[in-house]
């Protein structure tokens, strides 16, 4: 019995072990094996070796390096075509916030073009940059902290603090700065295209207003006396008070174009014929009795019109006392005794003391530029040139335009001495300062008979001190006080004569007919009009353009040598990574080192930043033996990654690894 017991146990055990085996045997051909692969990178020979690093670099990273330069340079030149587009062209200031085409949106498309291109440059760099790391983590040893420093450089500018990682690394410490300096440059590509003002001429034919000197009844109102329209009175005193032309509507807004036409002036000259210097002997004589009669001094300006239309009352008889000679020849109420039965074609006369004037009316050609900016027009005269006395058909107007002139400019004006002038002025506080007894004796203060030359710039041509020396500061005072009239009277003469400026100011109240409609026919004038638009324009400045982008291109070429070349001294192609940090930090003595700190937060211990590293052959090595019949020994296998400095041996490139 016991040993059939025996036996059944011996039996029992045998198949248990069968089974056991060939269970394995199954589970073993069902688990999936890793395929094993040679370094040569062929299925597993007896001459191979299984699991090694493929010496040799992968394409893509040299490719990627390269496209990212040749994307940034074609970027940079799709902006200088755009620029180049736009140089001179019309900017649109835009129809609405989505209109592509204004210059709001251009310049929005200049400014992508260049931070893409800066973003291509930097992309390259950064590739190089990872490339050159490795090169030096192989070279030479660098704390942790430093290793962190230049894996966080391209992101994290506090990296570039540590100034040990300067020392071992410039190189790549280089390219990684450049990186942040990079996006710099596209400050200076918006500068490139600018916005300036250009005026376009353009020149046609078109019809602008003129003087219309036949409308008689926009110069003279028409009736029985004849007087003149209030109009062009207030021009001709405007005219005179200014001594130059009145402001002007433009018809057509930013233009010019010329103008010629005939019109009225006055010629004055020192009268040489019988017929001018009988009266303005008689106007002598006058005027010197004209002291002698009612006690004030002779005039020193004396001024008549022998214009008919001055001369309201042809049939009254001659005059023979001054007052009569007053009242006829110069307040114009009646015809003058010396000028009965006689037409002259002289518009004024004038007795001085230092020159007597005949001024006559004459045709003129005028030859005017007339130019606006804007809405404010400006008139110069080109040429004015007499063409010949008027004819005894005078145009009304012609006559008119004059009459408003010498309207102002006829009366009298001189000293007047009287006692109650000296009266008034005893009780004044400037009588102390005067202490000479003629002065005293004698007050004389300026009076003026039907004349408005006082409101005119001519007053400060009249030589007012004349023969008796006459000075005059204020309204009442004493002589030999000041001159008669201020500086800016005798600078408002420019140092010309009595006789040009007459004529100066004849000219001018022509002229400015043209400062009201009521004398002009709007479409009187067919001339060559010169008109010009102002708008804005793109101005491309293509030196800050290539200056920016030639920076950076220079930059990134170098950066992209630095990194083939850190990719044929590395053999292989490396990344920042987690798969490659994971891949290099198997080291188990590394495990010692992170103890307390393997979740890694901030701060880290000071202890932990400190430890050095190098990147190289790990100290501990492993053998693998062929398993093919007739192979003997394997050879030596080692593991590469960032281990503990002293620890690790320089890698060397196409080693067995």
């Amino acid at each position: 019995m016991s040993s059939l017991r025996n036996q059944d146990v011996k039996y029992h055990t045998v198949w248990n072990l069968a089974y056991e085996a060939a269970s394995n045997a199954v589970h073993e051909e069902r688990r999936p094996r890793k395929p094993t692969m040679t370094h040569c990178g062929e299925p597993q020979r007896p001459s191979c070796r299984m699991d090694t690093v493929q010496w040799g670099m992968n394409w893509r990273t040299p490719i990627k390096m390269i496209a990212l330069l040749i994307a940034g340079v074609l970027l940079a030149t799709i902006h200088h075509v755009l620029y180049k587009f736009l140089d001179g062209r019309r900017a649109h200031a835009g129809n609405g916030r989505w209109d592509l085409k204004s210059q709001e949106w251009t310049i929005r498309y200049g400014n992508a073009l260049a931070f893409l291109a800066k973003t291509c440059f930097a992309g390259s760099i950064a590739v190089a940059y990872q490339q050159q790391i490795w090169l030096d983590f192989r070279g030479n040893y660098y704390t942790l902290s430093g290793v962190s420093a230049m894996f966080a450089a391209i992101h994290d500018p506090s990296s570039f603090l540590h100034r040990k990682v300067w020392i071992r690394a410039k190189l790549g410490m280089t390219l990684a700065l450049s990186i942040w300096l990079l996006p710099l440059s596209a400050l200076v590509s918006p500068s490139a295209l600018t916005g300036g003002s250009h005026t376009k001429a353009t020149n046609g034919e078109q019809l602008v207003p003129a003087v219309d000197f036949m409308k008689n009844e926009s110069f003279w109102m028409g009736d029985d006396t004849l007087r003149l329209t209030p109009v062009l009175e207030r021009i001709a005193v405007s005219s005179g008070a200014t001594g130059d032309f009145l402001a002007i509507d433009t018809p057509i807004p930013n233009s010019s174009y010329y103008m010629e036409f005939v019109g009225p002036s006055l010629r004055c000259e020192p009268p040489n014929a019988t017929k001018i210097s009988i009266p303005i002997g008689e106007l002598s004589v006058y005027g010197k009795a004209l002291g002698v009669e009612t006690g004030y001094g002779a005039p020193t300006y004396m001024a008549v019109s022998p214009l008919e239309f001055s001369l309201v009352d042809p049939e009254s008889s001659v005059q023979a006392l001054w007052g009569a000679f007053v009242e006829g020849c110069v307040m114009g109420t009646r015809r003058c005794d010396i000028m009965q039965d006689m037409y002259y074609r002289d518009a004024l006369w004038v007795w001085q003391r230092n020159g007597n004037i005949a001024c006559s009316l004459y045709e003129t050609n005028y030859r005017l530029r007339f130019q606006s900016t804007g809405t404010v027009q400006k008139i110069r005269v080109e040429n004015s040139q007499l063409v010949r006395p008027v004819p005894d058909d005078a145009l009304d107007s012609y006559v008119s335009i004059i009459q408003s002139l010498v309207n102002m400019l006829t009366g009298t004006l001189g000293p007047w001495t009287s006692s109650h002038v000296c009266d008034y002025t005893k009780s004044s506080s400037i009588w102390d300062k005067f202490t000479s007894s003629e002065s005293k004796k004698n007050c004389t203060i300026i009076s003026s008979f039907r004349t408005r030359i006082w409101a005119t710039i001519l007053i400060g041509a009249i030589d007012m001190e004349g023969e008796t020396g006459l000075k005059m500061p204020l309204k009442f005072s004493p002589h030999n006080a000041h001159t008669v009239f201020s500086a800016e009277d005798k600078i408002l003469t420019r140092n010309k004569t009595l006789g040009s400026l007459i004529e100066e100011l004849s000219r001018n109240l022509t002229i400015n007919l043209f400062s009201n409609r009521q004398f002009l026919n709007m479409t009187g004038y067919k001339t060559n009009v010169t008109t010009w638009s102002t708008y804005n324009i793109y101005r491309y400045a293509s030196r800050n353009l290539f200056l920016s982008y030639g920076i950076a291109i220079l930059t990134t070429l170098f950066g992209v040598a630095v990194g083939l070349r850190a990719l044929w001294l590395n053999g292989v192609a490396h990344s920042t990574n987690f798969a490659a940090i994971v891949a290099t930090t198997r080291d188990p003595l590394l495990a010692t080192v992170t103890e307390g700190a393997s979740m890694g937060v901030e701060p880290l211990p000071k202890k932990m930043l400190q430890t050095k590293l190098q990147f190289g052959v790990l100290g501990s090595a492993d053998k693998q033996h062929g398993e093919n019949e007739g192979q003997g020994m394997g050879d030596e296998v080692r593991r590469v990654g960032f281990g503990l400095a002293g620890q690790v041996t320089r890698l060397v490139k196409g080693g067995p690894i």
